[in-house]
């Protein structure tokens, strides 16, 4: 907060400090920030839930719902350089016998997964599946991605998603947030388009 203190509130832009804090803590789920004329700024801080733990060898890491480790306990079985682990959302009870994972389920998410590993930094991008509820039918309707800083993309379904990838690797390298404006989503559905949702349009 230092780079508040003492500066003029009119010339803090406070959506740059809101990104800057929940990048140096990824903890934060969000942070409300309201200016308080003439000399003042109100500041709510709200941390992440815990959503799982999850034991690896004699350790313990309990995370958010977006991955976001928030706490490891008993020999640190998550490096302290990791602070997100890659999550799969989307999938229904049905998807599990006996609380393990179906064959049937896997032969339907595994091209998208091996997409996103082969175009992305897959170890910063959440995967959610739309439509795998049904026990014996695992045809996905859609597939959204979201990035550590909360960008989404929308991806389709299956049909042409290995094109979709390649553009949107390409359109990512030289895609740069601006500062001033706020991405809602990225939208690849369109073959042969990358279309981008402002906040401001």
């Amino acid at each position: 907060m230092s780079e508040l203190e003492g500066s003029s509130i009119f010339k803090v832009w406070l959506g740059g400090f809101t990104s800057s804090m929940k990048h140096r803590f990824p903890q934060l789920d969000s942070i409300h920030v309201k200016p308080h004329f003439p000399h003042g700024v109100h500041l709510v801080f709200k941390e992440s839930d815990p959503w799982a733990a999850f034991v690896i060898g004699k350790g313990k890491v309990v995370a958010a719902s977006n991955g976001v480790v928030l706490t490891r306990k008993g020999g640190d079985p998550v490096p302290d350089s990791i602070d997100l682990l890659p999550t799969i959302k989307g999938l229904s009870i049905d998807c599990f016998e006996g609380g393990v994972v179906t064959h049937n389920l896997l032969v339907a998410i595994k091209p998208v997964v091996d997409l996103v590993h082969q175009s992305l930094p897959s170890d910063s991008v959440q995967i959610e599946f739309e439509g795998l509820d049904n026990v014996n039918n695992f045809e996905f309707q859609s597939v959204s991605l979201e990035f550590p800083n909360g960008m989404k993309v929308k991806m389709g379904d299956l049909v042409g998603m290995d094109q979709r990838f390649v553009a949107l690797k390409q359109f990512l390298s030289s895609f740069e947030l601006s500062e001033s404006r706020q991405v809602l989503y990225i939208d690849t559905r369109v073959m042969g388009k990358i279309l981008v949702k402002y906040a401001d349009s």
